[in-house]
């Protein structure tokens, strides 16, 4: 069948028969596969075929696991979403080998999976990236504009309502904390006329 499927063992024996009577059966004898798909019977070798459609899938499977890891936790939008075409791209070439039904219901799982946590991912992502340079920066006054930045890519993915929002909420809430922070904190700094201020992260 050029497939995985059921089969059943059988050993097969020869037998002797008088008038349609059995007489003798032989003792031991060649084991065969009976395939309960199609009813073809094999030689035992055959549990050791690998369909053509394995090696493909041995060799498409890493491509997509590495770039959807990449896709769902990278910091830098472009290559988030490059890495995220890549991924979609793989899953589609595995859906169009001869593969078995549940091989091919886990990959489109992962693949729709993928396709509904990505947008919610990479909003996030970017927003924590721009975060980890607002902490590089050092004075409050250049932190400001970038943690806004931030604020707003959440705030575009919050509009959006779709599978994260509820994790893009938890870190739009921090961020917005800091923000008000390093307002107060320039406020007061800028009543003293101090030129230099301690960090705010």
């Amino acid at each position: 069948c050029e497939d995985r499927c059921n089969y059943s063992l059988k050993q097969v024996q020869e037998r002797v028969s008088l008038f349609f009577i059995p007489v003798w059966n032989s003792s031991g004898g060649e084991t065969c596969v009976e395939c309960q798909s199609c009813g073809t019977q094999y030689k035992p070798e055959v549990l050791d075929w690998e369909p053509p459609w394995k090696e493909r899938l041995d060799a498409l499977l890493p491509v997509a696991t590495e770039c959807g890891t990449k896709a769902l936790e990278c910091k830098d939008p472009d290559l988030a979403k490059e890495n995220y075409e890549e991924a979609v791209q793989t899953l589609q070439q595995i859906l169009a080998l001869n593969i078995p039904g549940d091989v091919r219901e886990n990959t489109e799982n992962t693949l729709q999976t993928l396709v509904e946590l990505f947008p919610s991912q990479s909003c996030m992502f970017h927003a924590l990236g721009i975060c980890d340079k607002a902490e590089t920066v050092g004075h409050v006054d250049k932190q400001l504009p970038l943690l806004n930045e931030a604020k707003e890519i959440l705030e575009e993915g919050l509009s959006r309502r779709d599978v994260g929002y509820d994790a893009i909420m938890s870190i739009y809430t921090q961020v917005v904390d800091r923000i008000e922070k390093g307002e107060d904190l320039s406020r007061k700094l800028a009543g003293k006329g101090t030129c230099s201020s301690p960090d705010l992260i």
